[in-house]
């Protein structure tokens, strides 16, 4: 059930790695600036998924009414936990690149393996409660998995989570105010007689504002990598935009105008 949501955020999230990430075993021998550069990667990954993630948790309530239809209600608490799942999936799926960096697919694996037996059992433990206890255990143990997902790879780096807690932890606590005010905006709505829809649409614009001003006022790095990246990109359009066709360069230096 998590793929609904983790597979289309997993997907930018990789996109995204893969553009300012591309090739981390050319910077091998250097521990430090390969730190650097995921510190900065993951931040800005945070940045582009958790305001997502986070808002559709906190307007699962009038989203599920309004797109799925009342037969869905019970689903509701599903979404919300399944968007934080989501969320804290693409980020993890980041480490893959550190082991192998540093050549270590085999502990790679064998995380895969331990972790996936633990989350079975996290799931075992939920069947109690239905599908709403599948969907916490899963997240309870995403959440308790999250620390030593990080900790064992940049470990190979001589790094320690809280080495990459500054990137991490400021677009994701200007998106955890974002989704707050949304979930306040859509209870109000509905205390106040308010439809789905304009419960829907008002939550989803005040996270937009609210996670946007915070986000310009505290300024993390992720928002500078990534209006960066965004100008190189467009100046790299725009020059190959005004790069002369083949053979213009030749036709203007003997003066022969084209047919």
């Amino acid at each position: 059930r998590s793929r609904l949501i983790s597979y289309p955020l997993a997907t930018p999230a990789q996109t995204y790695r893969d553009v300012v990430f591309p090739n981390p075993a050319r910077l091998q021998g250097d521990d430090e600036q390969m730190l650097d550069l995921y510190r900065r990667t993951l931040g800005a990954i945070t940045l582009l998924l958790m305001p997502f993630c986070l808002t559709i948790a906190a307007v699962a309530d009038p989203l599920v009414h309004t797109v799925l239809g009342p037969r869905w209600v019970p689903a509701i608490p599903v979404v919300s936990i399944i968007a934080v799942v989501g969320g804290l999936q693409a980020m993890a799926t980041t480490t893959g690149s550190l082991y192998l960096a540093k050549g270590r697919a085999d502990l790679s694996l064998r995380w895969s393996m331990g972790s996936s037996a633990f989350l079975m059992l996290c799931y075992g433990i939920g069947t109690r409660w239905g599908v709403t206890g599948v969907a916490s255990g899963f997240l309870i143990g995403i959440a308790l998995l999250l620390y030593p997902a990080f900790r064992i790879p940049l470990g190979l780096l001589g790094a320690r989570p809280s080495d990459i807690a500054g990137s991490v932890l400021p677009p994701a606590l200007c998106a955890l105010a974002g989704a707050g005010a949304a979930f306040g905006t859509v209870h109000a709505f509905g205390a106040a007689g308010q439809s789905d829809v304009v419960r829907l649409t008002a939550g989803l614009l005040v996270s937009l504002v609210v996670t946007l001003n915070l986000l310009l006022l505290v300024r993390p790095d992720a928002l500078h990598d990534l209006l960066r990246l965004t100008l190189s990109h467009r100046r790299g359009r725009s020059a190959v935009g005004a790069a002369p066709a083949p053979g213009a360069a030749g036709d203007a230096e003997t003066g022969v105008q084209p047919c």
